[in-house]
């Protein structure tokens, strides 16, 4: 009934209203999981990079065996990303270097069963699990000289510090994908009530 004794140009403009907010907020919904799929996959290759990397640069101090070396190797990787643990294993699974002291000396076979497998295998592995700081996103890369394995480097990183930098990034871009909608939502209807 309601309905009925509005004029024509506002129901026009609702129906455009509502048409021009469904569509942007459809395609703001697709635009923001799509860019946070794009960071995601984007973080990993960079994680899986800083792990490379720290297998590279362990090398030649796990060769001749310099501990202070090792322990700064992993301390900087530790600081530099908001990474959860870092470590270095040699070829026996010995953990050489740790950011996590109390863990030096022990073998992969105690405290990261996983590892061990991935330390015979000599490839590289990404493993999600729940750590005790919360969940984990866990990258490690075999530490090689030509093709004789020396041990494993293995930088875990926390799903929740992830996922808190990734928002953040998004935040800007919803701000504009919404302030973009509204500008376009005010133009619908003001084109609405000149049109009818």
């Amino acid at each position: 009934m309601r309905a009925n004794r509005l004029n024509l140009g506002s129901k026009f403009s609702i129906a455009v209203t509502a048409i021009v907010g469904i569509t942007m907020f459809a395609v703001a919904t697709l635009i923001i999981n799509y860019q946070r799929e794009s960071l995601r996959e984007n973080t990993d290759a960079n994680n899986f990079a800083m792990t490379r990397n720290l297998a590279h640069d362990a090398a030649e101090p796990l060769l001749v065996f310099d501990p202070l070396w090792l322990d700064e190797l992993v301390n900087t990787v530790h600081g530099v990303a908001p990474s959860a643990y870092a470590m270095i294993a040699d070829g026996n699974g010995v953990i050489v270097a740790q950011t996590k002291r109390s863990l030096l000396g022990s073998t992969l076979e105690q405290n990261f069963t996983e590892l061990a497998g991935v330390l015979s295998s000599g490839r590289e592995s990404v493993r999600e699990y729940r750590h005790e700081s919360g969940p984990v996103k866990e990258f490690s890369v075999p530490i090689r000289i030509g093709d004789k394995v020396l041990g494993l480097a293995t930088i875990g990183y926390s799903m929740n510090d992830i996922d808190a930098v990734i928002e953040a990034r998004l935040r800007n871009l919803k701000k504009y994908i919404y302030m973009i909608t509204g500008i376009i939502l005010i133009s619908g209807i003001a084109g609405a009530f000149l049109v009818s």
